[in-house]
């Protein structure tokens, strides 16, 4: 260990120029880094036993769509999709692929409301709504101190809950906030009756994907930079409390949603890296000049697909692997619908689709 950590001392010597050149010409956060010593990642064994399940998913919509972070169903089966290019896509059930509403920025999580508009979180304008006709109203965004409205959920009565990620204001800050490891994250409810916006829980790491139960008495809520999962209560004895249920994943989480039967898929963006957790997370000048390094040298995502499902207190039922990211990677979101996956992602060309056993 010594000597790798030599070497790895001798890379950043070398990097340093680069990182001093990056320090002039961008606007980096002057922020300090935290310390963090996550314990070892779990084995892909058991419930997470690698396969290629995932591998056989088909590709919709291939080179046709450009990172689509988000999907959504309507009740007719209408394929609502966030894509990367700003536009909100929508494939028909008879296979015609539209243009809902083009929107200068990157819509990310989508979720319909009782009324049927479609909810959006949306980078820069935060939290969004489109009708049928494509009109957009801005909901709740900067003025409101929202920075990166990232994923929600809507309950019956038209309650939104949404997650504003992190106290930086553009999609790959992502990067910035899981380097420097601190709980900038939050979710906040708002009434789309009332439009009273209530903070509700703070203090997350990167706070992303949502999801509400079938009773809707909780929601749980992915920290990514955590590798963890917690459930806020909202009804019941432990209304307005949290628990964590799910700690030391596998991978990144990020999107959550349920199946309506108290089980819910959890997207993995990425596989956990040997490398951030031992050698640039417990070392808070590896991560200094980290911050620093130009973005085509900062460490990325591993290119594998990983989705697992859970049950609502976190325990592991099953995991889908693409183990070389043929054809799914950097997973984000996951909806089930009529026994079958529609799989969004953030740098994939194509909407994978499952049949389930």
């Amino acid at each position: 260990m010594a000597d790798l950590l030599k070497r790895v001392g001798w890379i950043f010597l070398l990097l340093l120029p680069l990182a001093i050149i990056n320090v002039v010409q961008s606007d980096i956060p002057k922020i300090t880094p935290v310390a963090f010593h996550p314990v070892k990642s779990p084995e892909f064994t058991g419930m997470l036993a690698t396969n290629t399940i995932l591998s056989t998913a088909d590709k919709l919509l291939k080179g046709q769509v450009s990172g689509p972070e988000d999907i959504a169903l309507d009740d007719d089966g209408n394929l609502y999709i966030s894509n990367a290019d700003g536009n909100l896509l929508v494939l028909r059930t008879n296979g015609e692929l539209d243009t809902l509403v083009s929107t200068l920025g990157r819509p990310l999580g989508l979720a319909f409301a009782p009324n049927g508009d479609l909810i959006v979180c949306h980078e820069p304008m935060g939290l969004i709504s489109i009708n049928k006709m494509g009109k957009i109203t801005e909901i709740s965004g900067r003025l409101e101190g929202i920075h990166l409205a990232d994923d929600l959920a809507v309950s019956t009565k038209g309650i939104v809950y949404f997650s504003d990620a992190t106290i930086f204001d553009d999609l790959n800050s992502f990067y910035y906030d899981i380097l420097i490891h601190k709980p900038f994250g939050r979710v906040f409810s708002y009434d789309l009756n009332s439009g009273i916006l209530e903070l509700i829980v703070d203090s997350l790491y990167f706070a992303n994907g949502i999801a509400i139960s079938p009773d809707e008495d909780f929601l749980l809520i992915a920290e990514t930079a955590a590798y963890k999962i917690r459930k806020y209560w909202l009804k019941g004895e432990y209304a307005g409390t949290d628990e964590i249920i799910a700690d030391n994943l596998p991978g990144f989480p990020d999107g959550i949603i349920g199946n309506g039967n108290g089980e819910y898929w959890v997207s993995m963006a990425s596989p956990r890296k040997w490398s951030v957790d031992h050698l640039y997370h417990p070392y808070v000048w590896v991560k200094q000049i980290l911050k620093y390094l130009p973005e085509f040298l900062r460490p990325g995502p591993i290119k594998y697909g990983l989705i697992i499902k859970i049950d609502g207190d976190g325990n592991i039922l099953k995991s889908l692997h693409d183990p070389n990211g043929n054809v799914l990677h950097t997973i984000t979101n996951v909806v089930e619908w009529n026994n079958t996956l529609y799989i969004g992602s953030l740098y994939n060309d194509t909407v994978g689709k499952l049949l389930l056993e």
